[in-house]
């Protein structure tokens, strides 16, 4: 079966505007209606033909039904359906007839999320505002007189135009009866029109007869005409005379005397070289040079006697010297050349110079030697072991001291029941508050004998510091999707690293203290400071300290049984429908038993986490 919720959205009707004397529309006989649909996954069910029967109740929620009918809308992408009553198939009644001033009304809708007639969710809502728009039919009949007065306007002829008189026109201002305009005489374009002087005011001074004034300043400006008579034939009668050029024979080269060469200057006939004596080679003769290629075929090298400072007596190739203070001899007795042990050959001579290396793979003594490889084994089991100690202080420290929600500053102490680490108080997380009498499909916070919206007087009562906060399904999951696993994975309402136990966490919880026969008690605080007497079986061996905040009824709408029965919610809803999650009870007037029940989700029951 699938979950759908249907969320009551809003009723929006419009009507027309009656006027007194005439009624000449009438107000839509339709209302708005907006509901979102989630499938059993607690996911939208999108761009799907769902059924929807829809009934108008006279009186009460189950009171006499006055209207019917049905439709088949689609949902959006976001799962949101939009219908409007009143245009869908009539099964019963007339929706224009509703006496809506006639007491109270109720609107029920039943859906089927297949698109059928098979309705699997029921939701009944009061109409807690009267739909004016479908009243203010109620107008039509009007007693005593209306007494309206209009401009009279007489009906006029658009096509000859209305009389209206100057006396009418308040803000006429002056106006022009009679208007002269100037003559303009036609004229004929291409003969001109003649414009006389006086026909022109803005004509100001002008030049009759206009004399250009002498230009001389111009190099050109005394050229006459018989200057340029001939300009372009002046060549005409040049002679030219250019120097004779004899050819001459450029392989035989050309005689210039010195007489023709006038700057010729002074000059060399005879040339000294100067003598270069600064070179350290400038006394070399030829002589010198005669030998130069082969010089060294007659020179003798006298090297020096070196082995006076070696001793060579029994060495050979090969062998190591050393240096005795006076000279360099054979290294006595005979040396390794070459390596011939190997490192199982040093493991077997074992530890008998109490210095040796024994074994580098698994060292028992305390100067054996080891590989890396053995040391990172043995750094990551220390490793390991420091890490587990320190989670298990930091478990520790928790349950010495507790812990601080970040997210509001509120301290809790905690226990360890079993492999369990469980709050050992209940959530006082509080973002928001309402009154008992507000409830529905979202996320509601209760503070229990608080009926307002101020967390902060909420948080100031009594029962908040004792008892905490009740949660209604979707506050508690955070509207999460349900799990049945262990642990659930929900963190839910819960602070940070800790989550809301599953149906599973609870039942186990209770097996490990005996079985839900006998657990509860051992979750009950002790005494009657917050328990109604009798708090049968209570010993609060295992440090839970369960404590009966009460709950939040859903049918009565308030709040009840505060220190006769504590309830706490599941991250695991009831499987045979999509309205109710499973939790846990404890009662005063019990023996010790801890009561696994379902409820509906709009309950308001309190909450305790467990550590991740």
């Amino acid at each position: 079966m699938k979950k759908i919720f249907i969320i009551f959205a809003a009723l929006l009707m419009t009507a027309s505007m009656f006027l007194p004397q005439q009624v000449s529309a009438q107000a839509p006989e339709k209302m708005s209606y907006q509901a979102v649909i989630r499938n059993s996954s607690d996911e939208l069910v999108k761009n799907t033909q769902i059924g929807m029967q829809i009934s108008i109740l006279q009186g009460s929620a189950n009171g006499t039904t006055v209207y019917v009918e049905t439709q088949t809308p689609t949902t959006n992408i976001n799962g949101l359906v939009s219908i409007e009553i009143g245009a869908g198939t009539v099964v019963s009644g007339d929706f224009a007839t509703i006496d809506w001033k006639n007491g109270a009304y109720f609107i029920k809708t039943e859906t089927d999320p297949s698109g059928g007639t098979n309705y699997s969710i029921t939701v009944t809502n009061q109409l807690l505002s009267v739909p004016y728009a479908l009243h203010a039919k109620t107008a039509e009949t009007i007693t005593g007189e209306v007494v309206e007065t209009d401009p009279v306007f007489t009906a006029w002829d658009k096509s000859e135009g209305i009389s209206i008189t100057e006396n009418q026109i308040s803000d006429l201002g002056n106006y022009i009866e009679n208007e002269t305009d100037p003559n303009f005489t036609s004229w004929d374009k291409s003969t001109g029109i003649s414009i006389t002087e006086s026909q022109i005011t803005d004509l100001g001074n002008y030049i009759t007869t206009e004399t250009d004034p002498v230009f001389g300043a111009s190099v050109a400006s005394g050229i006459s005409g018989a200057d340029t008579a001939n300009w372009n034939n002046k060549l005409g009668s040049f002679t030219e005379i250019d120097p004779v050029f004899t050819a001459w024979d450029k392989s035989e080269g050309i005689s210039i005397t010195e007489s023709q060469i006038s700057d010729f200057g002074t000059y060399l006939t005879t040339e000294t070289d100067p003598l270069f004596g600064a070179s350290v080679a400038s006394g070399i003769t030829g002589a010198d040079t005669a030998n130069w290629n082969n010089k060294l075929d007659n020179f003798i090298e006298a090297d020096p006697v070196i082995s006076e400072k070696f001793d060579f007596t029994g060495a050979a190739d090969g062998d190591l010297l050393r240096f005795n203070g006076e000279k360099w001899v054979k290294v006595t007795p005979n040396y390794l050349t070459e390596e011939v042990q190997t490192l199982a050959d040093v493991i077997a001579k074992g530890n008998s110079a109490n210095s040796q290396i024994k074994s580098v793979t698994d060292p028992t003594e305390a100067q054996d030697a080891a590989t890396k490889a053995y040391i990172d084994t043995k750094d990551a089991a220390t490793n390991a072991n420091v890490n587990t100690l320190l989670e298990r202080l930091e478990v520790l420290e928790e349950l010495a001291f507790g812990f601080i929600d970040e997210r509001d500053n509120n301290h809790y102490r905690v226990v360890r029941i079993g492999n369990q680490t469980w709050m050992a108080e209940n959530l006082r997380y509080l973002p928001s508050v309402v009154g008992p009498t507000t409830g529905g499909g979202y996320a509601y916070y209760y503070v229990y004998g608080y009926n307002g919206t101020d967390t902060a007087v909420a948080k100031a009562t009594d029962n908040y510091k004792t008892y905490g906060v009740l949660y209604n399904w979707p506050a508690a999951m955070n509207y999460a999707a349900s799990s049945e696993t262990n642990p659930s994975g929900v963190q839910g309402v819960c602070p940070c690293g800790w989550h809301l136990p599953s149906d599973a966490e609870w039942q186990q919880l209770l097996n490990y203290l005996g079985g839900d026969s006998i657990a509860g008690g051992k979750l009950k605080e002790m005494d009657t400071l917050h328990w109604a007497a009798p708090n049968f079986g209570a010993t609060n061996v295992a440090g839970f300290t369960a404590l009966p905040a009460g709950i939040r009824s859903i049918t009565e709408e308030n709040f009840k049984h505060i220190k006769l029965r504590g309830r706490w919610w599941s991250a695991t809803r009831y499987p045979e429908n999509e309205i109710d999650a499973w939790g846990r009870s404890i009662y005063s007037h019990t023996n010790g038993e801890a009561h696994r029940s379902r409820s509906n989700k709009t309950s308001g029951f309190s909450v305790r986490c467990v550590k991740d």
